[in-house]
Formats: structure tokens, C-alpha cells, sequence
């Protein structure tokens, strides 16, 4: 099933005078067209489709469903289906393609990996580590003896100055202007600029948020489309996992190659980065596990991956909750597999039974 990049000269001249089929996604009705024969090359079940094989499929033309409340399918949006094409193409793909950035920022370091994996050996009291760590040791006691030192210069000075001069003016200027404002403020209110703010709207005043808000309260159509915007740019970890499942939808193993790989290169850089990635990595195991069968190569890959980062889940305990009550107890089992035995001996002290 080679791309158009990888076809030889006759296949080439096949595909691209072959006639066009088009694809509308799940999110929307805009039409992608792609060479017939290009579709059935990279993919089996296209190939079917494109023949009429399909209850979605008229007129040489594939409508892709909307995913139902039980996720039984996978929605298949714009992003995806220009990825797809690219890639059909190319033989390659980017989520820059879609305005998406792969980028994962504030990165750090390559010494701080190193640093952080000695400060792990010093945890558990290795010699070898406390040797290796002489030169850092300074710099982690740094940090907590450095409010000491404030305590102790600091309360001097303040408690010597503060108290004189601080409440004698404090307490004669402001109880006047106070008690004036309030007044001012009540009379100001009570012609009723309730009313006049909600009907000259909070747009003018405060900002674009609020004029969404009114705007969705009265059912405006500029508001629906404000609403949906945001929703249809996913970050990139959460499209790239989209194109895995598309790909093992309609059995693109060529795709499911460079999706895969995309998946774990970016988990790679979050793991050096100071930023919090723990919501995308949540929308990522939630997709996942709902869209994948449970012998799926990434699926197994994300439950040993969400063992080793179980500590980091647990910071977000509700989503962690939902996950493991969801996708019909199958994130659970995978994740039991990959789990450490606990390190306590629970026959050591006396526990609460």
C-alpha cells in the first residue's frame, strides 16, 4: 500500500489520472478530495468504500459519523483528514500542517536530567551517589537556609518602624474618603445602571469575555460560532493519538508508524519540561483507551507509561478516578500489569484495619 511519493511510474500515472472520491469529516461538511485509486493504495477499507461498499458512502462520497455518548465511534475531523491527505501524498505529515504546533516549551536543560537522577541516588543513601553529589549538595541545602537568614535581620527592623508612624495617619485619612464613596455609590446605583449595564451590554466596559457570555445567553448565532472555535483545535499530543486511531481504524499501518513514534517523542520532551502536561496527558489516555482493542501496541505502551507516571496522575485524582472507572475497566487491567509492588511492609507497624 505505498503513498504517492513511494508509487512506481505505473502506478503513479494510475493514481493521479484516476477520479477524485471525496471525504467530508464528522465535525463539519466540508469536502476533501483525494484520488480514487490513491484511497484504495494506502488503504483496504477505503478501497471498499470508494466501490460503494458502505452505508456512509454515495456519490462517490464518504460522510464520516459523529462520535456517540458511547464512543463507539471516533470522530474524524478536518485536522485528521488533512494530516491523512499529506501524509497519503508525501508520505509524511505534521501537525504544523494544520496550525497545530508540536512544540513543547520551556524546556530544560540537558545537565538538569543528570542532576535530577543523582538527587533520585541521593534519596536512597547511596555512597556512591552522596560522592557523585558534592558539588550539588550546596546548592539543594541552598533554598531552605536562606529564609533563616531572613528571619532573623528581617522582624527587627519592621517591628521598630512599622507601628509608629503606620496607624496615626492610617486611621485619620481613609474612614472619610470611605464613608463618601459609599454614599456616592448608592446613589449612583439606585437609578437603576442595573439595567442600563445589561442593556448597553458589558462589551464596552470590561472585554471580550463577558460579551461572549451575554451573547450566549440570548442564543445568538455569533456566539455558537465563538463557542466552537476553541474546540476545534486540538493541542498536537491529543491529534496525534486522532491519527493513530484513524489509522487503525481503516487499517493504515504505514500511518500508525509515524503516529506512534510522533506520541512517545513528544511524552519524551514533556518529561524535560517545566510546564504541567497532566491534562493532555489525560486527554490522551481517556481517547485512547476508548477508540483502541486492548492488544493495540500504543494502548500497552500508554498503561506501562501511566504506571511509571502514576505519581503525577494521582495529582489530578478525579480525572484518575474516571479513567480507571471508565472505558469498561480497561485502562485498570493494563495499568495493573505494569504497576511496582508497594515497598511498604505493612507488618511493620500497626495499621488501622
Amino acid at each position: 500500500m505505498p503513498t504517492l511519493s513511494e508509487a512506481a511510474p505505473d502506478e503513479l500515472m494510475h493514481i493521479i489520472t484516476s477520479e477524485n472520491f471525496i471525504l467530508i469529516p464528522s465535525n463539519s461538511n466540508t469536502a476533501f478530495k483525494i484520488p480514487k485509486a490513491l484511497l484504495s493504495s494506502v488503504s483496504k477499507p477505503f478501497g471498499a468504500s470508494a466501490e460503494g461498499g458502505w452505508i456512509e458512502t454515495s456519490n462517490g462520497s464518504h460522510k464520516f459519523l459523529v462520535q456517540d455518548e458511547n464512543g463507539s465511534e471516533a470522530d474524524v475531523t478536518e485536522n485528521v483528514l488533512v494530516c491523512f491527505i499529506k501524509w497519503a501524498f508525501t508520505g509524511q505529515y505534521s501537525t504544523d500542517d494544520v496550525g497545530i504546533s508540536s512544540q513543547v516549551d520551556n524546556l530544560r536543560a540537558f545537565e538538569y536530567s543528570a542532576v535530577e537522577e543523582e538527587n533520585h541516588i541521593q534519596i536512597w543513601g547511596t555512597k556512591k551517589g552522596k560522592k557523585g553529589l558534592k558539588k550539588h549538595v550546596s546548592y539543594v541545602l541552598e533554598p531552605p537556609s536562606a529564609p533563616e537568614l531572613v528571619e532573623e535581620t528581617a522582624p527587627e527592623p519592621e517591628w521598630e518602624t512599622t507601628p509608629e508612624p503606620a496607624p496615626e495617619p492610617e486611621w485619620e485619612t481613609p474612614p472619610e474618603p470611605a464613608q463618601e464613596q459609599w454614599e456616592t455609590s448608592e446613589v449612583e446605583h439606585d437609578p437603576g445602571l442595573q439595567t442600563s449595564a445589561f442593556d448597553a451590554g458589558p462589551s464596552k466596559g470590561k472585554g471580550p469575555e463577558e460579551e461572549i457570555n451575554l451573547d450566549y445567553d440570548s442564543k445568538g448565532k455569533a456566539a455558537s460560532s465563538i463557542s466552537t472555535q476553541p474546540a476545534k483545535k486540538p493541542h498536537a499530543l491529543l491529534l496525534h493519538v486522532q491519527i493513530y486511531v484513524f489509522a487503525n481504524i481503516y487499517q493504515i499501518e504505514e500511518l500508525k508508524r509515524p503516529s506512534r513514534q510522533n506520541i512517545t517523542a513528544y511524552l519524551e520532551k514533556v518529561e524535560r519540561s517545566s510546564d504541567d502536561f497532566t491534562h493532555k496527558i489525560f486527554d490522551v489516555l481517556d481517547y485512547a483507551f476508548l477508540h483502541l482493542p486492548d492488544d493495540d501496541k500504543l494502548l500497552m505502551w500508554l498503561a506501562k507509561y501511566s504506571a511509571w507516571k502514576l505519581g503525577t496522575l494521582r495529582e489530578n485524582s478525579v480525572r484518575l478516578e474516571e479513567l480507571l472507572r471508565g472505558t469498561d475497566g480497561k485502562f485498570s487491567t493494563l495499568l495493573v500489569h505494569y504497576v511496582v509492588p508497594g515497598q511498604a511492609n505493612p507488618f511493620i507497624r500497626e495499621w488501622d484495619i
